[in-house]
C-alpha cells in the first residue's frame, strides 16, 4: 500500500493519554476485513518507514505480541522533513503515574544530548528475525501483519516516539503476572515516564509522503 492510501485503513487513531498515564491509544492501528484482491490482512508485508537502527526485538510478549522498534537519530533525518513535523521539547523529569505498576525507573542514558525518532511495529505475524543493532534501511521489510499479544484481530499497531538518542530495549512486557521487572520497568519507560514522548505516527507518514514527492511547482 503507498503511503497515501494507510489513513483509509486506520481503524483506531492516535489519541494522546493524559500525562503519566497509560491510557488513550498511543499508535494508530491499520486494519481491514478485505481490500481489493486481499481477503485478509494476515501476513501482508510490513515496511520500515525510516532508515535506521533495530532499538528491540520483542517474541510474542503482552502487550505488543511479536514487535519491532526501530531507532533513527535526529541528526540523521533531512531538515525538510524534520521541518514537517512538529516535535515536543526534551522531558524535563518523568510523570509516571502510581496506577501502573512499575519498577523503579532509571532514566535512560543521554547519548551527547541527541534525539531520535523510535518507530515500533507490533503484533506481528511472527517473531523477527532481525537483532538488536541491526542496521534497517528505508523500506526494509521488517516482518508481516499478524494477530499476536493484546490483539483483537489481525491488524498493524504502528507507535513513534522521541527520546533520548541510543536506546536499547531487550524486553518489554506488562499486564501480565508472568511478566519480569526488567520487561516492567522497559515498558513503564516506554510508555510512561515522560522521557520518550509521542509522535503523531501519521504526521510521520505525511512528512515522508511530502519529503517524497519533492517541491511543488509554483501557481
Amino acid at each position: 500500500m503507498t503511503l497515501a492510501e494507510l489513513p483509509q485503513i486506520v481503524v483506531n487513531p492516535f489519541t494522546p493519554p493524559r500525562p503519566g498515564e497509560d491510557d488513550g491509544h498511543h499508535g494508530v492501528d491499520f486494519a481491514y476485513y478485505h481490500r481489493g484482491a486481499h481477503q485478509t490482512m494476515v501476513g501482508l508485508g510490513i515496511y520500515s518507514v525510516l532508515a535506521g537502527r533495530v532499538a528491540s526485538v520483542i517474541d510474542d510478549r503482552p502487550p505488543y505480541g511479536n514487535m519491532i522498534m526501530v531507532e533513527t537519530p535526529l541528526k540523521d533525518l533531512p531538515s525538510a522533513f524534520l521541518s514537517r513535523l512538529i516535535l515536543p521539547p526534551s522531558a524535563l523529569a518523568p510523570t509516571p503515574s502510581p496506577r501502573l505498576s512499575c519498577p523503579v525507573l532509571t532514566p535512560p542514558a543521554a547519548d551527547g544530548g541527541q534525539r531520535s525518532l523510535y518507530l515500533l511495529y507490533a503484533h506481528m505475524e511472527k517473531p523477527s528475525d532481525l537483532k538488536v543493532d541491526d542496521p534497517i534501511g528505508c523500506g526494509q521489510p521488517l516482518g508481516s501483519v499478524g494477530n499476536t499479544g493484546f490483539s483483537g484481530n489481525p491488524h498493524l499497531h504502528f507507535e513513534v516516539r522521541v527520546g533520548p538518542s541510543g536506546s536499547t530495549f531487550e524486553a518489554m512486557s506488562h499486564y501480565n503476572n508472568r511478566a519480569s521487572q526488567v520487561e516492567m520497568s522497559n515498558y513503564c519507560l516506554w510508555r510512561i515516564s515522560g522521557y520518550y514522548q509521542l509522535v503523531d505516527p501519521l504526521a510521520v507518514l505525511a512528512a515522508g509522503e511530502a519529503f517524497e514527492a519533492g517541491p511543488q511547482p509554483a501557481n
